[in-house]
C-alpha cells in the first residue's frame, strides 16, 4: 500500500498547479493506509496530514485495571462497566495520555439514551456529578494517531467530507455516463470526462443558486 500511496502522491504533485498544492491541508484514505510510514510519506511529499481511520489489524480487546472500566477495545476506546464507550476529550502531549470522559453525565459529551445504575455510578466514579475522567497511556493504544486522534469529533467531521466526494464520483459514473467510455483516443476520452465534470459543477451551482446552500440532492440530478 505504501507503493500505491507513493505513486498517487507523486502524480498529484506532477498534475496539480503549485498554487493548488499550497492550499491542500489533508489527504484522506482508507483505513488500510493508516500507519506511521504512510503518515511520514504524506508529510514528506505534500507537507500535509494523512487522514485515515483506524485499522486494528491484529490488535485485540484488553482488560483495564482502572476502577469502573471494563475493557479497552481494539480501536483504543475504553468501555465502562455499564457497557458505554467513553468519549475522547483530547490528548495530553506532556504525559502522553488520552483523556476520556463519561457519555452519561458529562454535559458536553452526553449522549441521549445512555443511562447508568446508581451502583455502577458509585463503583465507576464515586457518584461524581459529571461522571469520571479516564486517562489512557498512549502506549496502550498505538492504533490511535496522537497528532489528530480518530475519536475526536473534529476528525470525524473532516473525514466525513470524503464520503461526500465519493457520492459525487458515484453519480458521475451512474448518472452522467462516466462509468463506460464510448470514445477512442486520449483526447476524446478526456473531452467526455470534462463534459461530465462540467455538468456536475453546473448542477451544484444551480443547487446553491436556487436554495442558497449546497443541497446534496443535486447528486441525484434533482437540481
Amino acid at each position: 500500500m505504501m507503493v500505491q500511496l507513493l505513486a498517487t502522491l507523486e502524480k498529484i504533485t506532477q498534475d496539480l498547479p503549485e498554487e493548488w498544492l499550497e492550499n491542500v491541508q489533508y489527504v484522506s484514505a482508507d483505513g488500510i493506509y493508516q500507519n506511521n510510514e504512510n503518515q511520514k510519506l504524506t508529510k514528506g511529499i505534500l507537507q500535509v496530514k494523512l487522514l485515515s481511520p483506524i485499522n486494528p489489524r491484529k490488535i485485540k480487546d484488553q482488560e483495564l485495571s482502572s476502577p469502573g472500566m471494563a475493557k479497552l477495545d481494539k480501536y483504543g476506546v475504553p468501555h465502562c462497566i455499564s457497557g458505554h464507550r467513553l468519549k475522547l476529550k483530547g490528548f495530553d502531549a506532556t504525559k502522553e495520555q488520552y483523556i476520556w470522559t463519561y457519555p452519561v453525565f458529562d454535559p458536553k459529551y452526553k449522549q441521549e439514551g445512555f443511562s447508568c445504575t446508581e451502583a455502577c455510578r458509585v463503583q465507576c466514579c464515586n457518584g461524581a456529578k459529571t461522571g469520571r475522567t479516564v486517562r489512557i497511556q498512549k502506549l496502550l493504544a498505538p492504533q490511535i494517531d496522537s497528532e489528530f486522534p480518530h475519536h475526536l469529533q473534529s476528525f470525524k467531521t473532516k473525514y466525513a467530507e470524503r464520503t461526500a466526494i465519493e457520492r459525487v464520483n458515484a453519480q458521475a459514473k451512474e448518472g452522467l455516463s462516466m462509468r463506460r467510455v464510448h470514445k477512442r483516443g486520449r483526447v476524446a476520452v478526456e473531452a467526455q470526462v470534462d463534459r461530465c465534470i462540467l455538468t456536475a459543477h453546473a448542477l451544484a451551482y444551480m443547487s446553491v443558486h436556487e436554495t442558497g446552500h449546497l443541497y446534496r440532492g443535486w447528486t441525484k440530478l434533482s437540481a
